[in-house]
């Protein structure tokens, strides 16, 4: 039994210095998923006779670590709790650390996730679960719905001791398309959920809420088995570096040289070292004079160059982004962000957004740290004067809402939709469906499939500063093509739909997506991409 347990968290701990960490689990199941953000708990117990109130923070090992999280812990002798770190995994290579008071224990990196079907468990206690299925402690649940990417699936046969933030996390997964299974609790009775989770409650064994499926199974757990599904359906995995939407981001920051006063400054320096010091020769039989009014001349105008010269003459401090947005409810959304920051002064600059979780991440850069404080939800680096610096923003935020309708197609198998918002100019519109990324052309107000696009990703450079936009948007497009696994249902033998196509809109970024809280001045813009789910089941 106990082999059935231990796969998901490790059982060992670190002495050190009156601390000890033990019981580490990444994610859903102990496995994690590369170029998104993922998280990691794990217990810490004081057993020294002191009172532990310091900072502890997170970062991977090794050199060039740039990224540094940050929080507050407070633990009374003999006292143990449970801490959880959001970090993001740009490769997975090293081990993690934590460290405080100048100690430090590991935290071994774990495998990649295919992605997770989890049993949210009361504790860790032995269970006898079906294979496949990952057995994950409630109390661990995330605080954000940013952190349910690799969650697939889920089994609750209780109603969770959650805080606020937590059914939010849950109820905001499952309205984003999840797949939840509602089983029989240990007395063999219907658990009864309660505050904002009471949705679930519902007399049906089959009902939606949000576009999530929820499934009721009069079984308990030991009898559960996990659905399966058809190993021949198209799942897309994008796995691309981000640092090709900063690249183009930062090619947006375009330089901004005053060239006529660069080229009159020149003829004017030709014109005094050429004839006016001649002229200052003749007229004088003292030689030094034409000599240092060359020198002067030579050293003001070499000062006087590098300045009009520098990167960032004429030019102002730019907040460039793209946005990825997928709709929860409509208003609602889980939002990831990639901003290229240039500043026109150096400084220690801190941000923050208006997400009540916010996540962030800076690539790294030699010599420039970046501290994430979880505690006050933001984050801070050292930008030197006329330099950028690239962040990652996850969270979950305030946006305009679209109403996407599916209307009959003129074509033959073709899908319209109809898409209309009342505070976004919408740009441009592309429909998902079976996996495969549709072109649209407007009529009256419907956007129709045009043609498939067969290989978006394709970059051949930038030719002009809008073309930079259009070079990460094909990337963007074919990281939003992903299609779900179509589940069946081993106890009902009735398959688990996934009906579903996605409405991708391009919109100007809203100001509720830009910076909140900042001591950096500087003009915001960029494009982002709403990902509003379909559900055509519920349509029918």
């Amino acid at each position: 039994m106990l082999k059935k347990v231990l796969p998901f968290y490790l059982l060992f701990s670190f002495q050190l210095f009156g601390l000890q960490v033990g019981k580490i689990q990444w994610g859903f199941n102990n496995k994690i998923k590369k170029q998104t953000f993922n998280f990691v708990s794990f217990e810490v117990l004081n057993d020294s006779p002191s009172i532990f109130d310091s900072e502890i923070t997170f970062q991977q090992s090794g050199s060039g670590v740039s990224s540094i999280l940050k929080k507050k812990l407070f633990l009374n002798p003999g006292q143990r709790k449970t801490v959880q770190f959001y970090c993001y995994l740009d490769h997975n290579y090293n081990d993690w650390l934590v460290k405080w008071d100048g100690n430090q224990a590991y935290i071994p990196k774990a495998p990649e996730s295919e992605g997770a079907f989890s049993y949210i468990a009361q504790g860790f206690s032995p269970v006898r679960m079906d294979r496949g299925i990952s057995l994950f402690p409630a109390a661990s649940f995330p605080t954000t719905v940013s952190m349910t990417d690799d969650l697939e699936g889920a089994v609750l046969d209780h109603n969770p001791d959650w805080s606020p933030l937590q059914r939010e996390a849950f109820m905001d997964w499952l309205k984003k398309g999840g797949v939840l299974y509602i089983l029989n609790d240990r007395s063999q009775t219907k658990p009864q959920f309660t505050s904002i989770m009471s949705e679930l409650n519902s007399p049906e064994d089959r009902f939606f809420v949000g576009n999530g499926r929820v499934y009721r199974e009069k079984i308990s757990i030991s009898s559960f088995k996990k659905p399966y599904y058809d190993k021949s359906d198209r799942i897309n995995e994008v796995d691309s570096d981000s640092s090709e939407y900063f690249q183009a981001l930062q090619y947006l920051v375009k330089t901004d040289h005053n060239w006529s006063l660069i080229y009159f400054l020149i003829f004017v320096y030709l014109v005094i070292i050429g004839p006016v010091n001649f002229l200052i020769g003749k007229k004088t039989r003292d030689w030094k004079v034409p000599n240092l009014f060359f020198l002067v001349t030579v050293a003001g105008f070499s000062i006087l160059f590098s300045i009009i010269g520098r990167r960032g003459y004429g030019e102002e401090t730019k907040l460039t982004s793209v946005s990825l947005a997928d709709q929860i409810v409509p208003g609602k959304y889980d939002v990831n962000q990639w901003t290229n920051i240039f500043v026109t002064s150096g400084d220690l600059y801190t941000l923050s957004h208006k997400g009540t979780t916010n996540l962030y991440y800076s690539h790294s850069e030699i010599g420039k740290k970046t501290i994430i404080d979880a505690d006050a939800n933001s984050f801070t680096a050292d930008i030197p004067l006329f330099s950028s610096r690239r962040m990652i923003h996850r969270a979950k935020l305030d946006g305009p809402a679209f109403n996407v309708e599916v209307v009959p197609g003129q074509g033959i198998n073709s899908s319209a939709v109809k898409v209309t918002s009342k505070d976004a100019k919408i740009d441009k519109v592309w429909i998902i469906r079976n996996g495969a990324i549709y072109r649209t052309a407007i009529s009256s107000g419907i956007y129709e499939e045009t043609s498939q696009v067969e290989n978006y990703y394709d970059s051949y450079g930038y030719r002009e500063y809008r073309d930079a936009y259009e070079e990460i948007e094909k990337s963007l497009i074919q990281r939003l093509q992903m299609s779900r696994k179509t589940y069946f249902s081993y106890n009902t033998d009735t398959r688990v739909q996934n009906n579903l196509m996605y409405a991708v809109v391009r919109a100007k970024t809203p100001e509720t997506f830009h910076f909140g809280e900042s001591n950096i001045d500087g003009q915001e813009s960029g494009w982002t991409y709403f990902r509003i789910l379909i559900n055509t089941d519920r349509a029918n």
